[in-house]
């Protein structure tokens, strides 16, 4: 039996930079999707598609989200990934569609590229942990994966800034990550 993840990961940055107003000064966003089956034939769409107006958008960018069809290896996209960009990477999986930049697609990847104003801006921590069998597990699960992800940025920033978490688990166990992350 495959073991069940939650990937967690950890903005920090200051709560305004999500207002909108403030969105174009401050965090710079790039979008990219791809419907190639081979995965590191749809990672280099991705990227030739985020690099197109801005060169290097993708390899300079904070922090990278990934959505893809559960279809993909994830392995083999992230070994792609990481071979082309040294970036912290959010990752969840889709057991059906994603959305694209052509709207919803019953297969496909899409990943998110954001910075901030300056490279490196956005200190952010990834992390994950087993979800395991039990409520306990995953409540567990949930602490030890926001730590980790905590502990991977603690020293670059002050505790004034805002922390933003995002979750991704299996179904079922939501609320036990949740408890386990708010124990923090």
């Amino acid at each position: 039996m495959k073991k069940i993840a939650i990937i967690l990961m950890t903005f920090l940055c200051f709560l305004f930079t999500f207002t909108p107003i403030y969105a174009d000064s401050t965090i710079k966003a790039a979008v990219g999707s791809s419907t190639n089956s081979n995965a590191t034939g749809a990672v280099a769409e991705v990227l030739a598609e985020v690099n197109a107006e801005d060169p290097n958008f993708a390899q300079n960018a904070d922090v990278c989200l990934l959505l893809a069809n559960s279809d993909y290896d994830c392995d083999e996209l992230l070994s792609a990934l990481n071979g082309a960009v040294d970036i912290p990477i959010w990752g969840a999986t889709s057991s059906h569609a994603t959305m694209t930049t052509d709207g919803y697609e019953v297969s496909g990847v899409s990943m998110l590229f954001l910075s901030g104003r300056q490279h490196r801006d956005l200190k952010v921590g990834v992390a994950s942990a087993s979800l395991g069998s039990s409520r306990a597990d995953a409540v567990s699960a949930g602490k030890q994966a926001v730590e980790q992800a905590i502990g991977a940025t603690i020293e670059e920033v002050d505790n004034s800034r805002s922390r933003i978490v995002l979750v991704a688990s299996a179904p079922g166990m939501e609320e036990a990550v949740i408890e386990g992350i708010e124990s923090v």
